[in-house]
Order: structure tokens, then C-alpha cells, then sequence
């Protein structure tokens, strides 16, 4: 199955961040949300485009009015179908904003009705995907830290994406704290679309 990255930028997406002329084929590299479907299954599924935010045109249509970040889920669940593609995987940082939380799983529902060819594995990092990160290392109360970036920069001395994919696949799963839950109920999403794509 043909898989469609969205992401905020190089740590989310690897190589799939630069627009398409700007590709090396030969030098792909993927980002933390490729590594976080490989870590779910290896099996059944190819990364074949990905976008990231700051390029995203909003969706429209007639004069329906949506949240930004509903219509920019929208977007991107276009692109991914007009890409060809079965799944859409993306991650956003909350960053203390709870509209945005609610917007984009409002735009994840949206996207479902309107693309129900496309299998969405989506969601918002609390409060940023080095909580995530963080929490993948075993650490608890990843979700209330106001600086993990920081933290897991100086504690861990991660941080280039390279040494962030590296993590994601060194992680031992199971070992997530339940208090992760932005990060498990991403996994819990991977889990369902993945398994069923190996399964075909």
C-alpha cells in the first residue's frame, strides 16, 4: 500500500520535507513518523510522497468554512488521494494550543467521510514530538513537560533527526508510559491501518 507523509518539518519527515525537484532518490532518509509506521510494521506498505505543513493548501470547498487546521488535515488527505495513495500518516505538535488538538482530529473525521479510500494514521504530539521522543526512552509525564526538546537534547544528547530516528528504532514499545497518550492512541491508529495492510 502507497503511504503519504505530512509533518511539520525534517524531524517528522526525513527527506520527504524538500519538494520533489529537490529529492535525491539515491539519498532518501526517513524522518521520526516513518520510523514510528516501521517500528508498528515493516510489512505491506511503501512511503511514496510526503508534504510538509508550511506547504499545505488549505482544503476547500464551496463556502463551507472550517478551522485552518481542519482545512490544512484536508489538505493534505487530498493531496495523499490524488497521490494514489491508501494511507495518510502525519503527526502535529500541540504546543499548549487545545483548539488545535480538537481541530485536527475534527479535520481527521472530516477527511474520513470525504476520502473513505484513505486509511489515516494522524494526530497531535503533547506538546511536541519530543515528548513523544522522550516517552519512547521510557520517560513518564512526557505530556506536561514544557521543554522537551530541551530535556532531551541535554539529557540524552539527541538531537539530530538522524539520532531521532535512531531512537524511534532502538524503542522498545511496550515500555511506553500509559501517561503517553497522545503517542499511544498515534501507535494504537498505525497498529489498526498497518496490520490490516500486511494482512492483504
Amino acid at each position: 500500500m502507497k503511504v503519504f507523509l505530512g509533518g511539520e518539518g525534517p524531524d517528522e519527515l526525513g527527506s520527504w520535507v524538500y519538494e520533489r525537484p529537490y529529492r535525491d532518490a539515491k539519498s532518501m532518509r526517513p524522518g521520526v513518523v516513518e520510523a514510528l509506521l516501521r517500528k508498528v510494521s515493516a510489512a505491506g506498505w511503501a512511503v511514496v510522497d510526503g508534504l510538509p505543513w508550511r506547504l499545505i493548501r488549505k482544503y476547500r470547498h464551496g463556502r463551507e468554512m472550517h478551522a485552518a487546521e481542519m482545512r490544512n488535515v484536508l489538505g493534505l488527505a487530498l493531496r495523499a488521494a490524488e497521490a494514489g495513495c491508501q494511507i495518510l500518516a502525519f503527526v502535529r505538535d500541540r504546543d499548549g494550543d487545545d483548539a488545535r488538538e480538537r481541530d485536527v482530529e475534527a479535520g481527521i473525521g472530516d477527511a474520513k467521510a470525504r476520502f473513505p479510500q484513505l486509511k489515516i494514521v494522524g494526530g497531535v504530539a503533547i506538546e511536541e514530538l519530543e515528548a513523544w521522543l522522550l516517552a519512547l526512552l521510557g520517560s513518564s509525564g512526557t505530556e506536561a513537560m514544557h521543554d522537551a526538546k530541551a530535556l532531551l537534547a541535554d539529557l540524552h544528547e539527541v538531537r539530530s533527526t538522524e539520532q531521532k530516528v535512531e531512537l524511534v528504532e532502538q524503542a522498545d514499545l511496550p515500555r511506553v508510559p500509559k501517561d503517553a497518550v497522545s503517542l499511544k492512541a498515534w501507535l494504537g491508529r498505525a497498529e489498526d491501518v498497518l496490520q490490516a495492510a500486511a494482512r492483504r
